[in-house]
């Protein structure tokens, strides 16, 4: 399985759902709203990635952006309408430890939910380590 994003996480695009950590290749068409906790900080809450195609998309916050650095395994079910669950588990992965340079990074946790259109739903939870750039 091959991590889309942190934070492209969470909605699925059509009946092959797609997630931040993906289960699939394709990529949702639009932004989306993924809730990241990074304990004993103020940069918990929700966090919009805009669309991509690609792996490791940025998330923003107003003017903080969270560069996604290194990605924990990942815990993640699809479940088609009236159909039975299909579970799955990413491996961790690391991007470039020195991506986004100097700027502080934090270890978060997030968990995504998904409808498709067909009424399937995709869920699960995985942690990231981001690189914080920018401020509130």
């Amino acid at each position: 399985m091959k991590h889309v994003s942190l934070l492209i996480a969470g909605v699925a695009a059509a009946a092959t759902i797609v997630a931040l950590p993906a289960v699939a290749s394709a990529a949702p068409k639009s932004q989306t709203t993924v809730t990241v906790d990074c304990e004993g900080t103020a940069n918990d809450g929700p966090v919009t990635v805009g669309a991509s195609s690609g792996t490791w998309t940025p998330a923003f916050r107003g003017h903080t952006v969270f560069v996604p650095v290194e990605f924990g395994e990942f815990h993640g079910s699809y479940t088609p309408a009236g159909g039975a669950p299909q579970y799955f588990t990413d491996p961790p992965a690391v991007q470039n430890a020195n991506k986004a340079g100097v700027h502080e990074r934090l270890a978060c946790d997030y968990h995504v939910y998904g409808e498709d259109a067909s009424g399937g739903v995709f869920q699960g939870d995985g942690s990231v380590v981001v690189a914080i750039v920018g401020k509130p």
